[in-house]
């Protein structure tokens, strides 16, 4: 989910304007200033108000497993709108969405990665998965750039990549995954 996330992040950050400059569908190459502020501004108020809140719903009643799969489903979610964000009324909810997925993967993760693998190594898989989002936010806007390119718009690979970074988000609620003694009890056994 880190490459995948990191794409669809920095991919549509880096194409915002354009995207919605198509979504808006009059032919002009004028920028939708107003609809980017109504995406941007609940985004961030969302992120605002969520954030406070998403480290204890993780810690006290929702599996940070689930924390991720919501995450991913809010991401792929507001990319998905925003192919249709010709107006306000489309890009509010497309904001809040963003906003809900960066309050919940900004926690999400670490609990995630310590729950599932303990926190022995946790800083090195931690590094190793931010190195992976890293290598997803370097390539999403050419992902992006080279689909308009050759399709001659952004909404078949908005919507491919948000179905398929959804997938992926609801893979992780139905795999199995090792616990932290299981690692511990592989770990010791190499040991010997």
């Amino acid at each position: 989910l880190g490459v995948t996330t990191g794409i669809l992040t920095a991919g549509t950050d880096f194409h915002l304007i354009e995207v919605l400059i198509e979504a808006k569908g009059d032919g002009s190459s004028k920028a939708p200033f107003n609809v980017a502020a109504f995406f941007f501004a609940p985004m961030c108020i969302t992120a605002a108000i969520t954030s406070t809140f998403c480290g204890a719903i993780l810690d006290r009643w929702v599996s940070p497993r689930y924390g991720m799969v919501a995450s991913g489903a809010f991401l792929s979610c507001s990319v998905g709108l925003l192919p249709f964000c010709a107006s306000e009324l489309v890009a509010v909810p497309s904001g809040v969405l963003r906003g809900l997925f960066a309050s919940l993967w900004a926690t999400a993760p670490t609990a995630f990665l310590g729950n599932t693998y303990g926190r022995t190594n946790l800083g090195a898989i931690y590094g190793i998965v931010l190195m992976m989002g890293t290598v997803g936010f370097a390539i999403g806007p050419l992902v992006y750039g080279v689909a308009w390119d050759v399709q001659g718009n952004y909404t078949l690979s908005l919507l491919v990549t948000a179905t398929l970074h959804l997938a992926g988000s609801l893979a992780l609620a139905v795999i199995c995954l090792p616990t932290p003694q299981a690692w511990q009890e592989m770990e010791e056994d190499e040991d010997h």
